[in-house]
């Protein structure tokens, strides 16, 4: 696949995401063509793709949008500017746009890393429940309620529904019990106040 297509297919995968709900991001990262050339996406292409179709920057907006809840990048305007920063403030780096396609262009690449990273993590995890806050949630013997829950990652990894592993959701890292034999948790809101446990393997 040449480098022009998969610039294409990676800047189209938020529409593709919502227009086939049942395949998750990084499905799609996959069948772009971005794992086997990652060095063709780079700042310079994506800008230019973007500039020739800037209606897909609001494609990405409302990506980014959608996980202002959440933990990961994220990119919005902010006092005339754009700013591309990390939601959870772990990670110390914010930085300002004074174009749209520019802090769009960054926060695709940002994005992309993340998702990339996530799916070298998923054969890492298997599951262990979901539950809900009131219900007794049991990982290698231990209530995670009862636990202190110290988290290990800054940035969220994209995981499995334990029952519908086509659904792909954001998990924070966590680990419990002894810290000289902790236990490696991801937890993450899955819909209706459920919440979806996977234990690292």
């Amino acid at each position: 696949m040449d480098a022009d297509s998969i610039v294409e297919k990676v800047l189209r995968i938020p529409n593709d995401f919502h227009r086939v709900s049942t395949v998750s991001p990084v499905v799609l990262l996959k069948v772009s063509g971005y794992f086997e050339s990652p060095q063709v996406v780079n700042r310079d292409r994506v800008l230019a793709y973007l500039k020739r179709n800037p209606a897909l920057a609001d494609e990405w907006q409302i990506w980014a949008n959608e996980q202002r809840a959440q933990s990961g990048w994220a990119f919005w305007a902010k006092d005339g500017n754009y700013e591309v920063f990390h939601l959870s403030g772990a990670v110390n780096e914010s930085l300002t746009f004074h174009d749209r396609l520019e802090a769009c262009a960054e926060f695709v690449l940002r994005e992309i890393r993340a998702i990339a990273a996530a799916a070298s993590d998923m054969t890492n995890w298997r599951e262990a429940a979901i539950g809900f806050s009131i219900e007794p949630i049991l990982i290698a013997g231990h209530n995670v309620w009862e636990q202190k829950w110290r988290q290990v990652m800054s940035d969220p990894v994209l995981l499995p529904h334990p029952d519908y592993p086509r659904q792909i959701h954001r998990y924070l890292v966590y680990e419990i019990g002894d810290q000289a034999n902790p236990v490696r948790f991801a937890a993450g809101e899955l819909s209706n106040g459920g919440l979806g446990f996977l234990r690292s393997q």
